[in-house]
């Protein structure tokens, strides 16, 4: 019975999540985020590790109320450990301090951040069993298990770069719950949301927004051409973005990405963030 409740309650709507815990990601405060559209919000372990830092979480008790983030947040703790390792082991790109934790201590730790959602590093049958117990009922946890079929009552986290290789894939499931993160831009996102996939986490709709690419119904659209210098045509004229909402043209954002590129390019990516989601909500609700 435990484990069709929590199917049931990993089987939604596929959802796509951005990332607040990069460069593009920081840009947004989380009134922007909001603004775009934005329910739930993926944080990485990692860079928690190298700021704040791991005494500084340690004392923290809800990451949500740290970030200022109101709705669901995903804690990505997938960090990589080679075999032969017994640590998790992440270096500061900050100021070259190496933090190191055991298996246990990166779930205690992680459980203490209180996430809605959780993805757990690849494990062992071995590894999985020592940490368990530890594990909540509640709480939606997503893994990958190296040497075992895992339980079903846990989704499948899968991190890939390519959209096609899982959709080409013969283990592809889709009455399974997955989590997939990876470099989608918008049609990576819909054809995966087509598929079933729950969530899609993805920096890239943010990255291309700050490097000035924007997504349309025509395609992919480069605001720093000298082409859009006077084109005053909105940037998708049935997008409901704050930026297309206010009737900012092409041209407005071509002079200001290179007079104000900070501004504008929050402004992008909130285009790009609003554009995915209705796009991936869109899928949804054909499927309905």
């Amino acid at each position: 019975m435990e484990t069709d409740m929590n199917q049931k309650k990993l089987l939604g709507k596929p959802q796509f999540i951005p990332l607040v815990s990069t460069v593009a990601g920081r840009a947004l405060t989380a009134e922007s985020w909001s603004a775009a559209g934005v329910r739930v919000l993926s944080c990485s372990l990692e860079s928690l590790l190298m700021k704040p830092g791991y005494d500084t979480l340690l004392k923290l008790t809800h990451l949500k109320r740290y970030l200022a983030w109101p709705h669901q947040l995903v804690l990505n703790a997938s960090l990589p450990k080679r075999k032969s390792e017994t640590f998790y082991t992440v270096r500061s790109t900050y100021d070259g301090k190496v933090t190191q934790l055991t298996l246990l201590q990166l779930v205690k730790l992680s459980l203490s951040l209180d996430p809605d959602i959780l993805i757990l590093p690849k494990l062992s049958a071995y590894e999985f069993e020592s940490i368990q117990s530890f594990l909540p009922n509640h709480k939606e946890i997503f893994l990958t298990f190296s040497d075992a079929e895992q339980p079903s009552d846990y989704g499948y986290y899968y991190p890939i770069d390519e959209a096609n290789a899982l959709l080409d894939s013969s283990e592809f499931a889709p009455n399974r719950s997955y989590y997939l993160a990876g470099s989608f831009n918008v049609y990576d996102l819909t054809k995966l949301a087509a598929k079933g996939v729950a969530y899609l986490e993805s920096d890239k709709p943010a990255s291309d927004a700050m490097q000035g690419k924007l997504y349309t119904e025509k395609g992919m659209l480069d605001i720093t051409e000298t082409v859009n210098e006077f084109n005053f045509e909105p940037v998708e004229s049935d997008c409901f973005c704050t930026s297309c909402k206010k009737g900012f043209s092409r041209a407005y954002f071509h002079h200001l990405y290179s007079q104000t590129p900070l501004l504008c390019q929050r402004l992008l990516i909130e285009h790009n963030i609003h554009y995915s989601q209705a796009k991936v909500r869109a899928i949804h609700l054909r499927q309905v």
